[in-house]
């Protein structure tokens, strides 16, 4: 059995796939499979796929379901004790793959561990400064609180999990809506977050599908998040300190906010404010909500440079 399954979602991302795929075959550490779960792709991810001969390579092939049911796929088609979960369009530094597998085998009481990365832009520049949490704590507290408060620790590229510790969680499978948010607060819940690396490991690139940087992405997201908050189904069950999964939530939310000012959908934007007024007034955000009238109005106040949509 591999060390480590690398799980690697893809729909019609063949432009990118293969070189995304090639950081992993590069890795220094070469104990690993490697699956590519294609979502029903139309154009030619699989002839580029089959064109790779490497035998720790298996794809699977699914109809088009979405990204969270493929991101699920991935982990049920995962042997190894431990899961890299990999973007069909982010890369990897050589190392990663060895310095994360070694920490979670001396850390297994550790859910996962992330790693420093970067954007494509500045590849030589950390999102966030690792050097933040002590060296004599190699895992972060509280990374759900790490997250509300702001600090970009983690990317799906960037993480490997413990699978005994994953369990039975897996993304939602409802298109549409933002599937690592939901993932993310009951992953972190479940135990620590290990961080290794002093210098970016991997690089999120930027290109014009990144579906994480839409304004509807975190509409969509918001929204689903609040539904299993009314439901009570956004936390573990059994989960009794639940402040920082919470606050967690209303961070998207205020992120959601911002992105709709962004792109000037100020009637959704007005919406939400109104249906995530009492969620951020009870963890005490009165600053951000007295603040965003006016950066509403500034907003609808600027010259239209283009069609708003469905704002």
């Amino acid at each position: 059995m591999p060390r480590v399954s690398v799980v690697v979602p893809t729909y019609n991302g063949s432009s990118l796939l293969v070189e995304t795929l090639e950081t992993v075959l590069a890795q220094t550490m070469e104990d690993f499979e490697l699956i590519v779960v294609d979502d029903g792709s139309t154009d030619d991810t699989r002839d580029r796929l089959a064109a790779i001969s490497d035998p720790r390579l298996r794809v699977v092939t699914q109809e088009n379901r979405g990204i969270g049911a493929a991101r699920s796929r991935c982990l049920d088609e995962a042997r190894a004790p431990l899961v890299a979960l990999l973007d069909h369009d982010d890369l990897w530094h050589p190392k990663k793959l060895e310095l994360q597998v070694e920490f979670l085998e001396k850390h297994p009481e550790c859910v996962g561990v992330t790693v420093p990365w970067s954007y494509s832009d500045r590849p030589d520049q950390p999102v966030f400064d690792p050097h933040t949490w002590s060296k004599d704590r190699p895992y972060i507290p509280r990374p759900l609180r790490r997250l509300a408060e702001g600090h970009l620790i983690v990317m799906s590229s960037s993480l490997v999990l413990n699978r005994a510790r994953l369990g039975a969680l897996r993304y939602p499978s409802i298109r549409g809506t933002m599937e690592d948010g939901p993932f993310y607060l009951r992953l972190f819940s479940k135990g620590a977050l290990g961080l290794v690396g002093d210098t970016p490991l991997m690089i999120y690139r930027h290109h014009a599908n990144n579906a994480s940087h839409q304004a509807l992405y975190f509409l969509r997201g918001i929204e689903f998040l609040r539904k299993l908050e009314e439901q009570d189904e956004a936390f573990e069950p059994g989960e009794v300190d639940r402040r920082d999964g919470r606050e967690y939530i209303a961070f998207i939310g205020r992120m959601a906010l911002m992105r709709l000012l962004a792109e000037r959908r100020l009637k959704s934007a007005l919406g939400l404010y109104f249906r995530e007024w009492p969620h951020q007034a009870k963890l005490g955000r009165l600053k951000f909500l007295a603040g965003f009238p006016a950066a509403w109005l500034a907003a609808a106040l600027r010259p239209h440079r283009a069609q708003e949509g469905s704002s």
